[in-house]
């Protein structure tokens, strides 16, 4: 019987391992392991360890209906995004920390994960990368105080986290395809 990530699993085909590590990302590939795996799986056949009966059977023979049910139903239920608490926990880290710069590294200390996990599940569960994100959350920012509040757009680009009014120029024309001045005085007018 071999183990791998808190499921117990008898004879799986190299493509179905394959398949398990690709979702589960635990290093299930290692020779000692298959070598483990085949020799579980031919006592549980109850086929001799010799190369002659190995032989007479196929290489690979197909696990049985039942173990493919149950490793489809852990490949069909497993989510890498991240857990419910760990996106309200980053979205909070990040709106309270937006005029500061943010790495991946602090908000995947707050999720709990590796920096490459928690990319991978970010994206996954935002739909954009971490930075994007950031970004976006700081153009909405500065939409707000640009409505609500009288400040210069250098004073707005240094309190959402920008280097300098440029880099919020450069960003808002991207994503607006407009300044940010003639964005304010169209709202301005509408209000």
């Amino acid at each position: 019987m071999l183990s791998c990530a808190g499921l117990l699993f008898e004879g799986l085909t190299w493509t179905r391992l394959k398949a398990l590590h690709r979702i589960t990302r635990q290093p299930v590939f290692s020779s000692a392991i298959w070598r483990a795996a085949w020799r579980s799986f031919s006592k549980w056949l109850g086929a001799s360890s010799s190369t002659t009966a190995r032989r007479r059977r196929p290489r690979w023979p197909r696990p049985p209906l039942s173990c493919g049910r149950r490793l489809n139903a852990v490949l069909a239920r497993s989510d890498p995004g991240q857990g419910g608490w760990q996106v309200a926990r980053v979205r909070t880290f990040i709106d309270k920390n937006l005029h500061r710069t943010i790495h991946t590294q602090d908000l995947s200390a707050e999720a709990r994960r590796t920096p490459a996990h928690f990319s991978r599940s970010f994206k996954l569960s935002f739909g954009e990368p971490p930075h994007a994100y950031v970004v976006k959350r700081r153009l909405e920012k500065a939409c707000h105080l640009m409505i609500t509040g009288s400040a210069s757009l250098s004073e707005i680009a240094l309190s959402v986290g920008f280097s300098d009014q440029a880099h919020l120029c450069r960003l808002f024309r991207q994503a607006f395809g407009q300044s940010p001045a003639n964005w304010r005085r169209e709202h301005e007018t509408q209000q």
